[in-house]
């Protein structure tokens, strides 16, 4: 009696699975798997056989899969977006707060200092200039602009997404060739903001990858 786990029937539901998992324009590949099937024989070569076929459907489905239009994915990118611009203006109302008091943002400091002794940061406020607050004020509404554009699933999304990532990313690497910057924090908080700002960029970059793979199909 023929076992009902034999390597034939395993082989021929795993490309059945693979069928269903093509995306529906590549439904002439699914109707090519069943037939040619018989064709390859009996044994592990069916075996193996279709496990190459499950992996190149899955494969062809993540092309057509948008990330973006599944809800957990962009309500989790929508809330890390959001925590790097809240996390962005702090430091942007950090230096404010000292340079221009007359805000009245002078509460904010010890604030957004974290509890930190926010006196060996004095060197590197005093000369950081307006135009650099304007361009982390810039990537961090640009930030909230693709976390809108996440949630309304918008086309446009992942555009805005990886092009913040990467000014984010530029502007780290700029602020790192200056020494009062560099200074100011500890290898830790260097390697912190690396791991964030890279991280992000590389989420922003396979958002975009994945977007446009789907436009093409």
């Amino acid at each position: 009696m023929k076992s009902p786990l034999s390597c034939c029937s395993i082989a021929r539901a795993l490309v059945d699975l693979a069928a269903r998992s093509l995306p529906t324009h590549r439904a002439d590949w699914a109707a090519a798997m069943r037939a040619e099937l018989d064709c390859v024989g009996e044994g592990s070569s069916a075996f193996v056989w279709a496990l190459g076929c499950l992996r190149t459907a899955l494969g062809e489905r993540f092309l057509a899969w948008s990330l973006l239009d599944v809800r957990a994915i962009r309500w989790a990118l929508a809330l890390w977006l959001g925590y790097q611009a809240e996390d962005i203006l702090c430091d942007v109302a950090l230096v404010l707060s000292y340079k221009a008091p007359q805000l009245g943002l002078t509460a904010l400091l010890r604030r957004c200092a974290q509890g930190e002794d926010y006196q060996r940061l004095i060197p590197f406020l005093d000369v950081t200039t307006y135009w650099t607050l304007g361009a982390w004020t810039l990537v961090s509404g640009m930030y909230l602009l693709a976390v809108a554009l996440i949630l309304r699933r918008s086309s446009r999304a992942a555009n805005f997404f990886i092009l913040a990532a990467a000014l984010n990313v530029a502007l780290w690497v700029r602020e790192l060739g200056e020494p009062l910057y560099v200074s100011a924090f500890s290898l830790n908080d260097h390697l912190w903001d690396g791991l964030l700002y890279v991280g992000t960029a590389l989420l922003g970059w396979i958002c975009w990858a994945n977007r446009r793979a789907c436009s093409t199909l």
